[in-house]
């Protein structure tokens, strides 16, 4: 009998097309029942996301890599002294937060914040803030280090 690929029995049905199917590795979840935030959990986490290199999101410098990452809650205290420290009074209970990758350009970075600004506004959401976050380049691989200078018009 012969196998046949999941995408080969289902049919192209609204926005769904079996093309677009594609087997994926799969992903590794760790949680503790109680809820209770841990620094355990994250360690837990990040030896699951180093035991998953076989997917061939590692590039052969073996320090490059397809931005696989951990996703957890949002740490309240932590951006609790955030937004003090931008002058922001917030309830952080309510806060959302999102990780944008920038332009290093003045200009097309600005575009890009109006952009953003923009779309949530769209949706009635405020925007409270940006907080450029520490980048060690340092720790980038050899290959991550020229695609930044490629990028910021360097190279």
């Amino acid at each position: 009998m012969t196998k046949m690929h999941t995408s080969q029995k289902l049919s192209q049905r609204g926005l769904y097309d079996p093309q677009f199917e594609h087997d994926a590795c799969g992903i590794g979840f760790v949680a503790r029942l109680s809820g209770a935030p841990s620094h355990e959990i994250i360690q837990m986490a990040l030896t699951a996301v180093g035991n998953m290199a076989h997917r061939g999101g590692v590039a052969a410098d073996g320090k490059s890599g397809d931005g696989a990452g951990v996703l957890t809650q949002i740490p309240q205290a932590f951006f609790a002294r955030e937004l003090q420290r931008l002058g922001i009074s917030y309830n952080v209970a309510d806060l959302a937060v999102g990780m944008v990758f920038l332009p290093r350009d003045a200009a097309a970075r600005d575009a890009a914040r109006e952009l953003v600004a923009a779309a949530l506004a769209s949706y009635n959401l405020q925007l409270l803030g940006w907080r450029a976050v520490p980048v060690d380049s340092d720790a980038l691989a050899e290959r991550a280090d020229l695609l930044l200078a490629i990028d910021s018009g360097t190279a």
